[in-house]
């Protein structure tokens, strides 16, 4: 599929297993076979790869595709049969239909981790593209096009001679190291750190987003005296390229501000600046050039409230305004006219929660307040389906340690909890819940040190990137980190 399955010449790659001739009655028959699956192994016999028999592009125009580029070399038979890549015995299959291939979707012999992660650097190689060639974004995206489906509709909108070189051969032009990854080894472990020391200041409480193939790391504080405003952004989470150095965004130096993918920018919300608050409204669509949208956005200046896009709305929740700990929902369908949808949610006020969007409705679990004692920390889960206005408890204390401060996502219609703090306890677990109500450990430990206010974004391919935060230091000397791992948030088997 596309340049997936390109593996360099090398003794570590194992013998080609026998593949299978393609039976000549197979493709008369497929238009009789509507709803069959079929799959073709190539020649190195790490990957399957899965597609329909019939329809506008099959399984057996993706291998006459492969067979005619630059991978043509491990595409020498066509191996296609009647059967999934399941029931060739490949035990992991991507979250997502591959984008080469509609619907197709790719199989591996290795974990589920190796998979993501070879994918997440093919997209790093065609934003690679972009940048060492001065071409216009998504250049490399339409390259991989012209490789992966000679008659698709967007190839049919290229200009003339686009497409005459071939997806694959910029691998042999000079580009990051990147492109020489197209193998993963197997892994055992679910978790990869990239690097021990990015190249930005060890940080947390920063905004963190993915957008556009890349993550952007922007603001935060060291937790001891000094706010950020610098501006990173990365591909793959070992390479990291500064935007703009600190001190020179045009917005002041903060931390913990939400910020969301919202109409095809980045917009982020409010934050602090130790005990000052914000409610201004910035975006961006590349994280060099940023705007102002709103100086007021008329909720109380406050900080630590998560935002979701819900319905193609943004909307926020609680958080803290340097007088009080807040309940409260707000909602924009622009990032600058906002409605009060609630003055005062059914669940208490807090800040330093964390929320998702699962189905139709909005969930919020954990969280921070006023209480003195171990009470500060919320551990209940509330859901609202109608966009913030009214909640109901879904339990008053989940399985998971009452936190603050973690990351949340939803993948496979699962949500999914990870880290925090509470007490003197950093965590490093994962949690996971397929309703909210009920919560099982699905990692934990792992193999990154217990965090809090961490930046965290999932990828495209469902694979997490994970860096920096609050690792210790509640009674002591604070630590805050830059360390970058990749991985899964979730076992295989979810």
């Amino acid at each position: 599929m596309c340049t997936r399955d390109y593996l360099p010449q090398s003794p570590f790659i194992p013998a080609p297993p026998p593949s299978p001739a393609q039976p000549e009655s197979l493709k008369a028959l497929a238009p009789q076979i509507q709803s069959s699956v079929g799959s073709h192994v190539p020649d190195a016999g790490l990957n399957c790869n899965e597609g329909p028999l019939t329809g506008e592009f099959t399984v057996f125009d993706m291998v006459e595709a492969l067979k005619g580029n630059s991978l043509a070399a491990l595409q020498q038979t066509d191996g296609v049969q009647n059967v999934s890549c399941a029931q060739r015995g490949f035990p992991s299959m991507q979250m997502n239909p591959d984008h080469c291939y509609p619907p197709a979707t790719m199989w591996s012999t290795t974990s589920a981790f190796n998979l993501y992660k070879a994918m997440w650097l093919e997209t790093g190689a065609m934003l690679a593209y972009d940048f060492n060639h001065h071409a216009e974004h998504g250049t490399g995206v339409r390259m991989a096009e012209c490789a992966c489906r000679p008659e698709s509709n967007l190839r049919k909108t290229l200009p003339a001679g686009f497409c005459s070189t071939s997806a694959m051969q910029f691998i042999q032009r000079p580009l990051p190291r990147v492109l020489q990854y197209r193998h993963v080894p197997e892994q055992t472990a679910s978790w990869v750190r990239t690097t021990a020391a990015a190249p930005w200041k060890g940080r947390n409480m920063a905004s963190t987003v993915a957008f556009e193939g890349q993550v952007f790391i922007y603001g935060g504080d060291n937790h001891v005296d000094h706010n950020f405003n610098d501006v990173w952004s990365s591909v793959d989470g070992t390479n990291w390229k500064e935007l703009i150095p600190d001190g020179a965004a045009p917005w002041e130096e903060r931390s913990c501000m939400p910020s969301v993918v919202h109409q095809g920018r980045i917009r982020m919300m409010g934050g602090c600046h130790g005990y000052k608050r914000f409610n201004d409204v910035w975006e961006t669509t590349d994280g060099r050039t940023w705007t102002k949208i709103t100086d007021n956005a008329g909720w109380s200046k406050r900080c630590c409230m998560p935002a979701v896009v819900y319905n193609g709305a943004i909307v926020i929740s609680g958080g803290h305004d340097a007088s009080t700990y807040r309940n409260d929902v707000w909602r924009s369908v622009d990032g600058v006219n906002w409605i009060e949808v609630t003055p005062a949610a059914e669940w208490p006020s807090r800040d330093g929660h964390m929320a998702v969007i699962l189905g139709s409705s909005i969930i919020i679990a954990g969280g921070h307040d006023a209480h003195t004692d171990q009470k500060q920390w919320h551990g209940d889960v509330w859901r609202s389906a109608d966009g913030g206005h009214s909640w109901s408890q879904l339990t008053a204390a989940a399985e998971f340690p009452a936190r603050d401060g973690g990351f949340a996502t939803v993948v496979n219609d699962t949500i999914v909890v990870m880290g925090g703090f509470a007490g003197s306890n950093f965590y490093n677990d994962t949690w996971t819940s397929k309703t909210g109500e009920h919560w099982t450990m699905s990692q934990g430990p792992v193999d990154w040190a217990g965090r809090s206010f961490f930046n965290a974004a999932i990828m495209p391919n469902g694979a997490v990137m994970l860096a920096g935060g609050w690792l210790s230091g509640w009674t002591g000397t604070p630590e805050v980190g830059n360390d970058v791992w990749v991985g899964l948030p979730i076992t295989d088997a979810l």
